[in-house]
């Protein structure tokens, strides 16, 4: 697992760039830029990571009807290729999104033809579709 922040601290300083907070608690600026993280705030950081994983592969082994053991020797915090997740039963099939979205329809028992309303997130104002189209 990796994770962290940035520590601009040193930044800062040799810019001349004074920063203020108002805080309240104990780690109200952990996450700061400003400075980085104290022993104890980094070990909180390292538990919340092995929380989330565990939750994680906890979730995979559930819904891929797979033991955890199985999931965290396969997994280890690893990325895979489509190819190599397929070979460990981590996803049913290889594709992207219209696979994904022919696979919803026939799920759903919806004609190829059959025309559907998507909803799609995060929402992008038309302004800034445009603005994405025409200038790159």
């Amino acid at each position: 697992m990796i994770g962290g922040k940035l520590d601009l601290s040193g930044l800062f300083e040799r810019l001349g760039v004074g920063l203020d907070a108002v805080e309240r608690g104990a780690r109200a600026g952990m996450h700061s830029m400003a400075r980085g993280f104290t022993d104890e705030e980094r070990e909180l950081v390292r538990g919340e990571m092995r929380a989330l994983y565990e939750t994680f592969v906890s979730r995979v082994a559930e819904g891929r009807g797979l033991a955890v053991a199985a999931v965290e020797r396969a997994a280890q915090g690893r990325v895979f290729t489509g190819g190599r997740a397929l070979a460990f039963g981590l996803v049913d099939a290889l594709g992207g999104p219209l696979e994904a979205l022919a696979e919803v329809r026939r799920r759903a028992g919806l004609r190829r033809a059959e025309p559907v309303l998507l909803d799609l997130h995060p929402r992008v104002s038309a302004l800034r579709a445009l603005s994405r189209r025409f200038l790159g």
